[in-house]
């Protein structure tokens, strides 16, 4: 056996020590067998994505099955999330944002967006920005969206003979990825992380959200991302030298299109059709989980899309892991861990919740520093979220305020191995353009604001009773 494989052998035997002492261990105060080999099986999921052992949504299913296997509570019990609106939004909107991109329409809505703005470095930064935010709502995929703007913007750098890992093409990129990528939680339908989000609050509180009133408690963080990040963006990554992209660039990129096709055309109206149905659910009451079932229904129809369209678009493995989130979720509920959690961890970590402010700030740099050591974004976000999701709600604060400021914050891409979200979008236009120290710059920028975004948001949280 190779050294690689005696660790994982290591790791999974170490693991599974902890589900064997949550069978045999006394029960503390407050809590059942059925609770302790909950606990158990939670630290063994949290272990095993810590040092990442396997793929997120085997060690989902595994932790499933061993919840099935300890008699925590029923299958059909343990499985009941998957028939959350939720799940069902996924694979809707999975297969639907797949032929969105596929049609060309964000490719030619996005030139039409870059054609209203200056020629400038200036001009194009702020017509990326508006690009990336134009185009985040409509999909959930950040590889997609990196594969629809990225090589515009290193496109736009080569016109204005910026060079390679210089700062005006890292700063062009840089509005593409922030704008486009990390900050889509400002949209109910803008990131996967929003899922993820929302798998990990009580059953009952993800069923309160619908795409008009996420964007409502979300919008203060974003237009701190959008303002002060632009504002960042083009201090950090001024050129030396003021440069301009030829004056009918866009225009002949436009050109080269054509003229919108028939399969755009088709795209266009369903998507228009299914964005006004999530906004206005509160009037309707539909649910943007149906919404966008029937919106893939009608492009079958439309013979937009095939099978193998749905086949590949549908990221199995994402539903799969943001469904045994879910799981979890629910049954640490039904279980009373989560106040158990709470009454246990309030004492040690009562410095923070003095009021929601010193919590917000003291949670968003812990989690920040944290990312240095905790390689996985879901893992990081996962485990603060056990940890300080109850202490916070017994000061008044929302499990969705505590999900939102840690999943945000744990986005940054401080280090190459902590950030797959900045690597994959990298990925699309070539490792060798882009100067990554460069790009650490923004990710401890990126933090900064988000802090001041959160902050800001706290009167409107309160409104809205996210705050008590």
């Amino acid at each position: 056996m190779n050294k690689n494989g005696f660790v994982t052998a290591s790791e999974l035997i170490f693991g599974l020590l902890i589900l064997g002492i949550s069978c045999i261990c006394p029960c503390p105060e407050g809590l059942d067998r059925q609770g302790v080999k909950y606990i158990g099986i939670l630290l063994c999921m949290l272990f095993y994505l810590l040092v990442n052992l396997c793929s997120e949504y085997i060690v989902v299913m595994f932790t499933l099955a061993a919840c099935v296997v300890l008699k925590v509570d029923t299958f059909s019990g343990i499985f009941s999330a998957f028939s959350n609106t939720t799940v069902w939004l996924l694979i809707g909107v999975l297969p639907l944002s797949v032929v969105i991109s596929k049609s060309g329409l964000m490719k030619r809505i996005a030139l039409h967006v870059l054609k209203l703005f200056p020629n400038t470095y200036q001009g194009q930064l702020l017509a990326l920005t508006t690009a990336g935010i134009v185009i985040s709502p409509m999909i959930p995929s950040i590889t997609a969206k990196a594969s629809i703007l990225a090589p515009f913007a290193i496109e736009a750098a080569e016109e204005m003979k910026f060079t390679k890992k210089s700062k005006g093409m890292m700063g062009l990129f840089m509005a593409v990825y922030l704008m486009g990528a990390v900050s889509g939680h400002v949209f109910y339908s803008g990131s996967m992380n929003v899922f993820i989000m929302l798998g990990l609050l009580p059953a009952d509180m993800q069923n309160e959200f619908t795409w008009g009133n996420w964007l409502m408690s979300t919008f203060i963080w974003g237009l701190c991302i959008y303002i002060i990040g632009f504002i960042v963006m083009r201090i950090i990554y001024k050129p030396e030298n003021v440069q301009y992209m030829p004056s009918d660039y866009i225009a002949n990129r436009i050109r080269e299109m054509g003229p919108m096709t028939a399969e755009e055309k088709k795209v266009a109206i369903v998507l228009g059709i299914t964005l006004l149905g999530w906004i206005t659910k509160s009037l309707h009451g539909i649910s943007e989980a149906a919404i966008a079932i029937i919106a893939y229904f009608l492009l079958t129809l439309m013979g937009v899309t095939k099978k193998r369209d749905f086949r590949g678009g549908v990221a199995w493995d994402m539903i799969i892991f943001i469904g045994g989130l879910m799981s979890m979720a629910t049954l640490m509920s039904n279980l009373g861990i989560d106040t158990w959690i709470a009454e246990k961890m309030a004492p040690i970590i009562s410095p923070m919740l003095i009021n929601e402010y010193v919590f917000i700030i003291s949670l968003s740099v812990l989690v920040a520093i944290s990312r240095y050591f905790i390689v996985s974004a879901v893992s990081a976000v996962s485990l603060f979220y056990i940890v300080f999701a109850g202490p916070a709600q017994s000061i008044g604060i929302s499990p969705w305020v505590t999900a939102f400021v840690i999943t945000t914050i744990g986005q940054l891409w401080s280090t190459e191995y902590n950030s797959t979200t900045y690597l994959t979008s990298v990925a699309v236009v070539g490792e060798e353009t882009l100067d990554f120290k460069e790009a650490v710059k923004m990710s401890h920028a990126y933090v900064l604001i988000s802090i001041i975004g959160f902050v800001l948001s706290i009167p409107l949280w309160k409104y809205l009773g996210y705050i008590i």
